[in-house]
């Protein structure tokens, strides 16, 4: 296996990626398990990249063993982090929220390990973020205050306006309006400053659905317009749905249905 896998590095050096999965296959079955997660961690990328989720995932955890096996029992956290955070984005597609927050959990030891703050208030942010949408408000609300709180202990400023704008977006669905409007429009501010396209053009949404709820449908549609560029410009998929969604209940408020 692991002299197939040298033939196959050697034969297809200029184009390697279409052949990831093979080589972390043999070097997989070779023990050699240097190769082993460097192929693993590649394929996966790809994988994820494709929307094949379920095909990332398990790549995902194949590299998580080989890296476990490549430095015994304590594999780098560096690299732990890197494949818990894969995996909280790809079960947040796949809308199994639970398991998003359990891989945010799973980085906050590694992190404190490494004394860490940023990637400490990443997974907070994470986990609160995934519970908003597993509809486990409190605990939502709870980890984004724990969020800003180490962020702002580390000067991470993007972590910041993502954990507002949680804030503020679960604030504004149960009904807390005052508040949720002064959270967005500091979480715009914040990511603004962080050069943080993806919260905010989130936040820029999501204040702009307070607006639409408040008959502010030309403040709405602007807030919105300006979200949907972000997220285009950016290349940002996610952000993109979100602001085309809430745009168009801004459209419908206005009665320009075709739009």
């Amino acid at each position: 296996h692991a002299r197939i896998g040298a033939a196959v590095e050697e034969v297809y050096a200029d184009r390697l990626s279409e052949h990831f999965g093979l080589l972390a296959h043999h070097f997989t079955q070779a023990q050699r398990w240097d190769k082993s997660l460097e192929y693993l961690l590649a394929a996966a990328r790809n994988a994820e990249r494709t929307f094949a989720n379920r095909e990332a995932l398990a790549l995902y955890d194949d590299a998580r063993r080989s890296a476990e096996r490549l430095a015994g029992s304590d594999a780098d956290p560096k690299t732990l982090i890197g494949i818990h955070e894969a995996k909280a984005r790809l079960y947040f597609v796949t809308s199994e929220f639970e398991k998003s927050a359990a891989e945010g959990e799973r980085i906050l030891p590694l992190a404190r390990l490494m004394g860490n703050r940023v990637k400490e208030a990443e997974a907070l942010a994470i986990v609160a973020w995934a519970s908003t949408w597993g509809r486990q408000l409190d605990a939502a609300i709870r980890y984004s205050r724990e969020a800003i709180a180490v962020a702002e202990a580390a000067g991470a400023l993007a972590v910041q306006g993502r954990a507002h704008f949680t804030i503020g977006f679960v604030r504004g669905v149960t009904g807390v309006l005052d508040e949720s409007r002064v959270l967005l429009d500091k979480a715009v501010e914040v990511s603004t400053a962080a050069g943080d396209p993806f919260s905010r053009s989130l936040s820029l949404s999501a204040a702009g659905l307070l607006r639409n709820w408040s008959g502010d449908y030309g403040e709405a549609a602007r807030l919105q317009e300006q979200a949907q560029g972000l997220a285009r410009e950016s290349g940002l998929l996610f952000p993109l749905l979100f602001s085309l969604f809430l745009r168009g209940l801004t459209l419908t408020g206005l009665g320009e249905e075709d739009d």
